[in-house]
C-alpha cells in the first residue's frame, strides 16, 4: 500500500528543514535507505526511505551523536531511533526537497513502511540469539526477577553445556586447550520488554569461529526437534552429543511452573525463522533424557587441580578413581580458588553426566580422604 498524506495531522513548513542536504548515508540498497540530513545550524535529522512509488516518502526524526553511535554499533535498532522522540513524515518534491511535511505518531504510517522492530542498521549487527519469555503475566513494569534470571542464565547455561561437550571432544582428540578462546557469557546487546526479551551478540573476545558455529548448529538441531510433534527420538552422531544437545535445549524450554508459558528463539543462529517452545517441548526433552539414564547424583572427595577460570572448570584428582573434570557455578568460585591455593582435599557434590561432574557444592575437608 502506497503512502498518502496523514489525516488530521499538523503540517510543518518545509522551510524549517533548511537546505535539506544528505549528510551521511548509513545504509543503502541501490539508493540510500537510512541516512542523515543536514538542515543547518549543526542540526541533523535521521531519515528512513519509507516509500518510493509515485512519490518518495521519508520518515524523519532528530539525530545526535549518541543516536549515530547506537546505530553504528548495533545497540540501537533503527525503528527505536526513529520513534524515540518526535517524528515527521515528508513527501518529497522536485530537486530532492520536501514538498509537504507532517508531524506524526507511529500509528499514522502503515507497518510495512517501518523498519521491522528490533532490526539493527546492518545485517552483521543482528544478534546471534534473541530469547523471549512469553506469558500473560509478563508485562512491562511488572516482570518478575525470576523471568529475567531464567532467560539470562538459561541461555548462558545452554551455550556452556555445548562448549563443554566440544571442549571435551577436542581434548580426546589431542588438541591442546585454548582457554582464552572460550567465553560462556554472550554479551547482551539489547533488552526489550514487550514480554521479556534479551538479545545476545558475538563476544568481543572472539574464539574460533568454527566452535561458535558448531554451538549454533547443535543448538538449532535440538530446538528444531523439540519444537516438532514427531515421535522419533533425537538423532546425533554420538550418545555424548545427543545428551549435551538435549541438556542445552532443556535450559531454553519454559519451566514447569511460573509465569513463562513459551520461549521464543530467533537471531542468526536460528536460520529458517524463530523457534517457539512450550511445555510440550519441555516434556519431550525430559522424556528423552530419562531414556538415556546417564545422570546420577554423586559425592566425590579429592584435590582440585588444573583450574580453568575461562571454562569455569577444574580437574578433581586423587579420588581413588580416574581424574574427573568438574564444571562449577560462579557462586562456587571463591571455594574453588581456596581449594587450589591450599591444595587441600575437598568434598564435591553434584550431578555427573557424560563423564563430567556439574558441581552443586564444594567443601574443604580437614584431612585427606582415608587418613
Amino acid at each position: 500500500m502506497s503512502l498518502s498524506a496523514p489525516v488530521g495531522k499538523s503540517a510543518i513548513d518545509p522551510a524549517r528543514l533548511g537546505e535539506f542536504r544528505v549528510d551521511e548515508v548509513l545504509y543503502e540498497a541501490e539508493e540510500p535507505i537510512i541516512f542523515t540530513i543536514d538542515i543547518g545550524g549543526s542540526q541533523r535529522l535521521l531519515a528512513h526511505l519509507a516509500d518510493h512509488g509515485a512519490h518518495r516518502w521519508l520518515i524523519l526524526a532528530p539525530c545526535n551523536a549518541k543516536t549515530l553511535q547506537g546505530l553504528r554499533d548495533g545497540s540501537l535498532p533503527v525503528r527505536d531511533a526513529l520513534t524515540a522522540s518526535w517524528t515527521w513524515l515528508a513527501q518529497m518534491g522536485p530537486g530532492a526537497q520536501p514538498a509537504c511535511v507532517w508531524e506524526i505518531d507511529a500509528a499514522d504510517v502503515p507497518e510495512e513502511h517501518w523498519p521491522a522492530p528490533g532490526v539493527p542498521l546492518l545485517p552483521e549487527h543482528e544478534p546471534l540469539l534473541t530469547v523471549r519469555a512469553i506469558g500473560p503475566n509478563i508485562v512491562p513494569g511488572d516482570i518478575p526477577a525470576s523471568v529475567v534470571a531464567f532467560v539470562a542464565n538459561g541461555t548462558r547455561q545452554a551455550v556452556k553445556v555445548l562448549l563443554d561437550f566440544l571442549s571435551d571432544r577436542s581434548a580426546e582428540a589431542g588438541r591442546p586447550p585454548e582457554a582464552s578462546r572460550v567465553i560462556y557469557d554472550l554479551p547482551i546487546s539489547r533488552f526489550a520488554f514487550g514480554s521479556f526479551e534479551l538479545s545476545f551478540a558475538t563476544p568481543r573476545r572472539l574464539f574460533a569461529h568454527e566452535e561458535l558455529g558448531r554451538v549454533a548448529e547443535l543448538l538449532q538441531r535440538g530446538l528444531d526437534w523439540a519444537a516438532t510433534e514427531t515421535s522419533e527420538p533425537f538423532q546425533a552422531s554420538t550418545d555424548d552429543e545427543r545428551e549435551a544437545v538435549l541438556w542445552a535445549v532443556l535450559e531454553l524450554t519454559p519451566p514447569g511452573a511460573g509465569p513463562i508459558q513459551e520461549m521464543s528463539l530467533a537471531g542468526q543462529w536460528m536460520t529458517g525463522g524463530a523457534k517457539i517452545l512450550g511445555q510440550r517441548a519441555r516434556k519431550r526433552v525430559r522424556d528423552e533424557l530419562r531414556s538415556l539414564k546417564t545422570e546420577q547424583v554423586v559425592r566425590k572427595e579429592g584435590r582440585v587441580g588444573e583450574f580453568d577460570v575461562d571454562r569455569q572448570s577444574f580437574i578433581l584428582r586423587d579420588t581413588g578413581e580416574s581424574d574427573l573434570r568438574c564444571s562449577f557455578r560462579e557462586e562456587d568460585y571463591d571455594d574453588v580458588v581456596a581449594a587450589v591455593m591450599s591444595q587441600g582435599h575437598v568434598a564435591v557434590v553434584g550431578v555427573e553426566r557424560g563423564g563430567r561432574l556439574y558441581v552443586g557444592g564444594i567443601k574443604a575437608l580437614s584431612s585427606a580422604p582415608g587418613s
